[in-house]
């Protein structure tokens, strides 16, 4: 058995959250360069209509609902494309993954006016993959292996982010109710914008707090992410040795937990914050709040 096969047998369902640590941790987003959307008469429940033949399953079916209030214009491209009766249906789920992941960055001003509850939507959804990888000791938790994976240039880790997305799987559905949740939350900001204060010293002391709570709870991992925080920026041999040795599940999964234990409103101006810098890939600024999220510095 290849090294590749031992790693993917047995990964189970949310091998997506691997794509999603690294795209919204890490910064390795889709370009989201895309052509003009074409000129159409089709109706819109025509458009519609045409993609649910094309994409029969109901995970796909709520995400591209979500897409059409979202960013009408995409959806519009998206059906345009998906009517090339030459398309095979790997090449039609390759299609509307990449116009979905370029949503990452298309939304992010959007996101910074969404409400409490929005961002725990995106948040718990992501950290519901991470829990199914951990309950299944999948190898891509384990720090080496996002660190060879992080390794990859842009023209490698887009296909590598596709190939671990193929339909059908669990995955597949999972990466589907991630993106209708993030895109639902950006569509209701857009509808009725919440405008957030930047977070102050009131919200940084309730932050720290949480942070020094958990990470007196989970202290190795505390300390993990300090090494990280200080290995940023440094040689990349710095960074893959640091990153050797961290659960990348329990990163996420803490950061989800120090994030319910805030105060709605904290938790409201902390995100509208950080997530669309997240979404835009600014990692050092998110690695700057997470190691305000555990008290380190």
């Amino acid at each position: 058995m290849s090294r590749r096969e031992t790693r993917t047998h047995g990964l189970g369902l949310g091998q997506i959250s691997l794509a999603c640590v690294s795209l919204i941790f890490f910064g390795f987003l889709f370009a989201s360069d895309r052509a003009e959307t074409p000129s159409t008469q089709t109706p819109q429940d025509e458009r519609v209509q045409t993609l649910k033949l094309q994409y029969p399953d109901p995970a796909t079916q709520d995400v591209l609902l979500a897409l059409q209030g979202a960013n009408p214009a995409a959806f519009a491209q998206l059906e345009h494309i998906s009517r090339q009766g030459q398309l095979t249906d790997p090449t039609r789920r390759a299609l509307l993954l990449e116009a979905l992941f370029g949503e990452f960055r298309t939304q992010a001003y959007a996101l910074q006016y969404a409400d409490a509850k929005g961002y725990s939507g995106i948040i718990g959804q992501f950290a519901q993959g991470l829990e199914r990888l951990k309950a299944n000791n999948s190898a891509w938790c384990e720090g080496p292996v996002m660190a060879e994976f992080l390794s990859q240039n842009d023209t490698d880790l887009v296909p590598s982010i596709l190939a671990e997305l193929s339909y059908p799987s669990p995955q597949y559905d999972w990466a589907m109710a991630f993106m209708t949740v993030l895109l639902n939350t950006a569509h209701q900001a857009q509808k009725t914008p919440i405008r957030h204060q930047p977070p102050g010293p009131y919200d940084e002391t309730i932050l720290q707090q949480a942070g020094l709570e958990f990470g007196t709870q989970n202290w190795g991992l505390a300390i993990q992410i300090a090494a990280f925080a200080q290995a940023e920026g440094q040689s990349y041999a710095q960074m893959r040795e640091v990153i050797s040795g961290i659960d990348v599940c329990e990163l996420g999964l803490a950061l989800h937990s120090v994030s319910d234990r805030l105060p709605e409103p904290v938790r409201a101006r902390l995100w509208a914050d950080l997530m669309p810098q997240l979404m835009l890939g600014n990692t050092p600024y998110a690695l700057s709040r997470v190691m305000d999220y555990f008290f380190i510095g």
